[in-house]
C-alpha cells in the first residue's frame, strides 16, 4: 500500500464516511455499494521530497465505472511524459490539459491521449497497423503497470479516446468500458502532486 494509515487519519476518514452516510440517508442511497479513499499531503520543507502519505480507505478495492474522472489518469500521464521529455511542451498541449480537468472537455483530452500515444483517432487502417495502433493506445496502461503499484492490478485506465455515439473510425472498434477503483485513483492524484513541481506551471494550472 503506498500510503499509512494512521490513528489521525483513520478518525478523519471515519468522520467522513459518518458524514457521507447522514448526507445519503434521505435520498435511500445504499453507501454499502460505495467507497472512500483518502490521503493527507504531508506539508514537506522547500526541496525535500514528500514522503509516504497518511491515508484511510474504506472498501477502496471495489471496482466502478471511471466516466471522466478517469482523466486524472491522463493529467498523471502527461506530466510524466512531460518531466521525462517524452513528450515537448507546448501551448495547445498547456491548454488540452487544462481544459480535460477544468471543463471535462473530450476533445481536449483526445489531444492528450493523442500526444501521449502519438496516434491519432477515427481514419481505419489496414489490418496490421491497426493493431501497431491498437499497442500504443496502451501505452498510458503500461505507464501505471512500471510503477509497480499493487493498487493498480485491478483497474485498466485508458485504451482509446473518449467516446460519443457519434465515434467512427478506429475509436469505434477500440470502446472501453472497463473499471477502476478508488484507491487507484487516490494514488493517481498523489502522484500528480509528485510530479508537477518538475513540469512547467503553464502546463498544470489545472
Amino acid at each position: 500500500m503506498y500510503y499509512q494509515q494512521t490513528e489521525q487519519s483513520s478518525q478523519i476518514g471515519q468522520r467522513l464516511l459518518s458524514s457521507v452516510r447522514q448526507i445519503f440517508a434521505p435520498l435511500a442511497h445504499d453507501v454499502a455499494d460505495s467507497s472512500i479513499t483518502l490521503h493527507l499531503f504531508p506539508r514537506a520543507a522547500a526541496g525535500m521530497a514528500a514522503g509516504e502519505p497518511d491515508g484511510f480507505s474504506w472498501q477502496g478495492q471495489r471496482q466502478f465505472y471511471p466516466a471522466s474522472v478517469v482523466k486524472v489518469a491522463y493529467l498523471t500521464a502527461a506530466q510524466a511524459a512531460l518531466r521525462d521529455g517524452k513528450v515537448m511542451p507546448h501551448e495547445e498541449l498547456g491548454r488540452a490539459i487544462t481544459d480535460m480537468i477544468l471543463w471535462s472537455s473530450n476533445n481536449a483530452t483526445n489531444y492528450v491521449i493523442d500526444m501521449l500515444s502519438g496516434t491519432t483517432g477515427d481514419t481505419l487502417l489496414p489490418e496490421a497497423e491497426m493493431k501497431q495502433w491498437f499497442e500504443r493506445r496502451q501505452g498510458v496502461n503500461r505507464f501505471f503497470a512500471g510503477l509497480g503499484w499493487p493498487e493498480a492490478r485491478a483497474s485498466m485506465f485508458a485504451r482509446n479516446s473518449w467516446m460519443t455515439i457519434a465515434t467512427v473510425g478506429k475509436d469505434s472498434l477500440s470502446r472501453w468500458m472497463g473499471k477502476i477503483i478508488t484507491t487507484v485513483l487516490a494514488v493517481i492524484s498523489w502522484h500528480a502532486c509528485l510530479v508537477k513541481s518538475a513540469v512547467g506551471h503553464s502546463l498544470t494550472r489545472a
